[in-house]
């Protein structure tokens, strides 16, 4: 028999042992764009300001750059008249000075002449010639971008263990900087064992079925965000499996499906056993019982129940959690509360999890059996009923955790 430790216990002994990943990488700014790149990178280190942004006083609106003290007495009633003695676009970097009494047409975005300190919108001006009517005065810096203003030069801007967003990207871009220390992406070894399980699209014969869990693992590994590899399956001999786990071990992390209960071919906790040590084996909880933790030479491996409902739930019960903090990243599940649609009564002296859908405020429970994959599928999310909690009413209120994060 198994020696089920409690949910509780199983977590902690995950979390003592999961390391967030130190292996770094250099990443190229525009690699962002490459459709086939995670977009969440963590830095692995500060990003400190190399220039001042802006590097230049700058107009943020389109109009005429003055000194301040010209527009005073300005009044929509009783405009006064600037010369015009120059234009500036964006772009130009030649040098212009206005004198008193004059100014510049600028446009947002352009260098402010040296001894300008403010601008007037266009909109509370008209030209006539080479004179421009003012209407409105303005204060002292008024629709100026001073140097320095957004970033100044020397200053951490990004912070190590930031994840890199489209505005974070664009710090980047601003300062100049085309390529950043982030740390790598975990990469985590998947594979299935037994004799019956054969991969999909080959022709299936009498007893046999389709390898689903490599899928649904794979597609829980890059919602963590890490990279899946997939491994060949692992018929129910020794020798096979020291070879899948063999080629695990290349990997950050290896994840294996099925082989891990108490029956005459399970042989997982065998080949562990004689390569590394077992953290765990057997939790109590329904589905998922045999889930198996343990390390070879500090690489962790989860070994996963082979039922596919079994599988995928633990995935998201231990393994999305885990290798969230592998890679840095943040991990809440996302919970909503809801009524139950009927009565739920549990005889089991395991912690349950059964899944659940959403309708107009209400859950109605969709598990079927460990074996089908389709309890999954057509489900929202899941609820929790601890050992000691026997009868959830219909309309009590109940946490939904939803598959998503």
């Amino acid at each position: 028999m198994l020696n089920a430790i409690s949910l509780e216990e199983a977590q902690k002994i995950i979390k003592e042992n999961i390391v967030p990943i130190q292996k770094t990488e250099i990443l190229k700014i525009k690699d962002f764009v490459k459709f086939n790149v995670l977009t969440d990178r963590v830095l692995a280190t500060d990003v400190i300001a190399g220039i001042d942004v802006p590097s230049f006083d700058k107009a943020t609106m389109d109009g005429y750059a003055v000194k301040f003290e010209d527009t005073q007495k300005a009044t929509p009633e009783n405009h006064i008249n600037l010369n015009l003695s120059a234009s500036i676009f964006a772009g130009n970097n030649e040098k212009f000075k206005i004198k008193n009494r004059e100014c510049i047409y600028i446009t947002t975005g352009s260098v402010l002449p040296d001894n300008a300190d403010a601008v007037v919108m266009v909109e509370h001006t008209k030209r006539d010639g080479d004179k421009i009517k003012i209407f409105k005065p303005v204060r002292l810096l008024e629709n100026i971008g001073k140097k320095g203003e957004d970033i100044k030069k020397n200053i951490v801007v990004l912070k190590k263990g930031e994840i890199l967003t489209p505005g974070k990207i664009g710090v980047l871009a601003a300062i100049g900087i085309k390529e950043i220390d982030v740390y790598s992406i975990p990469r985590v070894a998947i594979f299935g064992t037994g004799n019956e399980i054969v991969n999909v699209g080959k022709n299936l014969t009498h007893g046999k079925i389709y390898d689903v869990n490599s899928w649904t693992i794979a597609c829980i590994v890059k919602k963590a965000g890490c990279i899946p590899v997939m491994l060949k399956i692992a018929g129910d001999k020794e020798e096979i499996l020291q070879k899948r786990l063999d080629e695990a071990l290349q990997c950050d992390v290896a994840i294996i499906s099925g082989g891990s209960s108490v029956g005459e071919k399970d042989l997982l906790s065998k080949v562990l056993e004689s390569n590394g040590k077992i953290l765990f084996h057997g939790v109590n909880i329904k589905p998922g019982k045999p889930t198996l933790f343990g390390d070879v030479n500090g690489k962790l491996i989860f070994g996963m129940p082979g039922n596919p409902t079994s599988c995928l739930m633990n995935a998201y019960v231990f393994l999305l959690p885990a290798l969230r903090k592998m890679t840095h990243l943040p991990f809440e599940r996302k919970m909503v509360k809801a009524k139950m649609s009927e009565k739920f009564v549990s005889n089991s002296d395991r912690h349950l999890f059964i899944t659940v859908k959403l309708e107009n405020g209400y859950v109605k429970a969709v598990y079927k059996t460990s074996g089908a994959i389709t309890s999954m599928s057509s489900a929202d999310g899941f609820i929790e009923i601890p050992t000691d909690k026997k009868m959830i009413e219909k309309d009590e209120e109940v946490d939904v955790n939803l598959f998503e994060i």
